[in-house]
């Protein structure tokens, strides 16, 4: 079965997501599914994003069409960024009533799991990791693309010598492990994708590099400063 079924919905039978050959499910929430895929034409691996969006419910239809807007726009901006410390976006596109994305598989763990592991890093270690992200935040600035959610939890180290990785600059779109908690922010969301880099949104992506070097350094997060 394929996503350009007459049936738009996400079967957990599905085998084709546009050219790309389902592997295995990785996870499924209510809107979004997350598949490892294999690609037959560049013969690799990666991870395919598919969300759904028209549903069956007319009451639902009026929303989903800022979901879609929101898909389109996110794609799009993620689809900018070519950088060796942000997870890449090859493709996206719409079968029938899904669109989806197909991400790098990146072989790696998030940073929360590995300090919930254990994981401390050494003062040079931490400042390296830290300098990293800060490049490819710097990078995507430059395309007029924030963050706006950085975190622990949306940077991946790999192999030996721990080179970060980072998701998320296409909000929920831009990661093969997050789900609907996301989708159900997009408007929230949407001020970050209008290729507009305002001067909070800026702010906010300093602001967590320095949170994260003060946690890899610290243990801890840092303290939540007063209310003026």
């Amino acid at each position: 079965q394929t996503v350009a079924s007459k049936s738009p919905t996400l079967s957990p039978n599905v085998k084709l997501v546009g050219r790309y050959s389902v592997l295995r499910e990785l996870r499924r929430d209510r809107y979004t599914t997350v598949y490892l895929a294999f690609d037959p034409v560049l013969n690799r691996e990666l991870v395919v994003k598919a969300v759904q969006l028209h549903p069956a419910s007319a009451q639902d239809r009026a929303a989903h069409e800022r979901v879609e807007q929101a898909f389109m726009r996110q794609a799009q901006a993620a689809g900018r960024l070519h950088q060796p410390h942000i997870v890449t976006v090859f493709d996206a596109g719409h079968v029938n009533r899904i669109g989806y994305i197909a991400l790098e598989k990146v072989d790696g763990k998030l940073l929360d799991e590995l300090m919930t592991e254990g994981y401390r890093p050494g003062f040079l270690q931490a400042a390296d990791i830290v300098a990293r992200v800060a490049d490819a935040v710097e990078f995507a600035h430059a395309k007029g693309i924030p963050h706006g959610h950085l975190s622990p939890s949306r940077i991946y180290l790999q192999g030996p010598e721990r080179l970060p990785k980072v998701m998320g600059f296409g909000g929920w779109i831009d990661s093969g492990s997050t789900g609907d908690f996301e989708l159900h922010g997009t408007d929230r969301l949407l001020p970050y994708f209008g290729n507009e880099l305002s001067g909070e949104a800026r702010r906010k992506d300093v602001r967590a590099l320095g949170a994260l070097l003060f946690l890899l350094l610290a243990r801890e997060s840092p303290p939540t400063p007063p209310c003026p």
